[in-house]
């Protein structure tokens, strides 16, 4: 019998499914949230603000970057890319 775990880790969640590959059958799953405190939040909220800035420091720094090193133009486009879908995710939480 092969058994595969699958994790799935949120910001206040753990997933978790055990699955048997040669049957092909779920043998078992569950989640699990994780309570939170009003101070945790706090400082979970000064961490998304920090993050936030820095990805608006790398999202300017990528553009001109893209602009003077044009040679390398696709790798700093996809750095830019990357931050205003990071900056999206994170504002929607």
């Amino acid at each position: 019998m092969s058994k595969i775990l699958g994790l799935d880790f949120g910001s206040n969640s753990i997933g978790w499914a055990i699955i048997d590959s040669e049957a092909k059958s779920l043998l078992n799953f569950g989640m699990r949230v994780l309570k939170i405190s009003p101070k945790q939040r706090v400082i979970k909220k000064r961490i998304n603000q920090k993050t936030f800035i820095s990805l608006n420091i790398i999202f300017i720094i990528s553009l001109i970057l893209v602009v003077l090193n044009f040679e390398n133009w696709q790798f700093w486009l996809n750095i830019t890319l990357t931050s205003v879908i990071t900056k999206i995710t994170l504002s929607n939480q």
